[in-house]
């Protein structure tokens, strides 16, 4: 059944708020996945914070006209599904595609930008390890907590040298 054009209006505006706040757009193309399996999908990618749109691709192509993914126009064509996070650094709906295309060996990534640049759909596999925010904090975490132990341990090691050194040269004087 055709969309009418206040549901395409409402499509291309609810794209274009998300593209707004969103670092990552992922364009890819889908086939053989029916309705059932798109809305587990859906479902999984809601959970997760990602915003994730089956969208005819005149309707994509106008939601990210004037937007930092209007890069991605040229690559939309065939079956679309956009997927969009505001996640900064973009390893979780990465993360996402992969377990995905993993499931799915139908699903291509054709391509996705980061921050306004266009990356191939190669370039997701790189993107995926990237540590997702909680786990950069965690990394930096324990990075602080490996200087701080380092800076009490060498605190501590110039004094007791200090006091060895005078007890030697002392114990030699006598």
């Amino acid at each position: 059944m055709p969309l009418t054009l206040d549901k395409k209006k409402h499509v291309i505006k609810e794209i274009k708020e998300k593209s707004l706040n969103s670092y990552l757009a992922i364009v890819a193309e889908y086939t053989e996945i029916n309705s059932n399996d798109m809305n587990d999908i859906r479902k999984i990618a809601r959970k997760m914070g990602i915003f994730f749109k089956v969208a005819h691709n005149n309707l994509a192509k106008i939601s990210f006209k004037n937007t930092k993914f209007n890069c991605l126009n040229t690559i939309i064509g065939g079956p679309t599904i956009l997927t969009l996070s505001e996640d900064a650094l973009g390893g979780i709906p990465a993360k996402f595609f992969i377990d995905l295309m993993e499931t799915n060996k139908t699903l291509k990534v054709k391509a996705l930008s980061l921050n306004g640049e266009c990356l191939g759909g190669e370039e997701l596999d790189k993107i995926s390890k990237i540590p997702c925010r909680e786990e950069a904090i965690i990394l930096l975490r324990n990075s602080l907590k490996f200087i701080s132990k380092r800076m009490v341990y060498v605190t501590q090691e110039i004094p007791r040298r200090i006091v060895n050194t005078i007890f030697n040269i002392s114990k030699k004087i006598d």
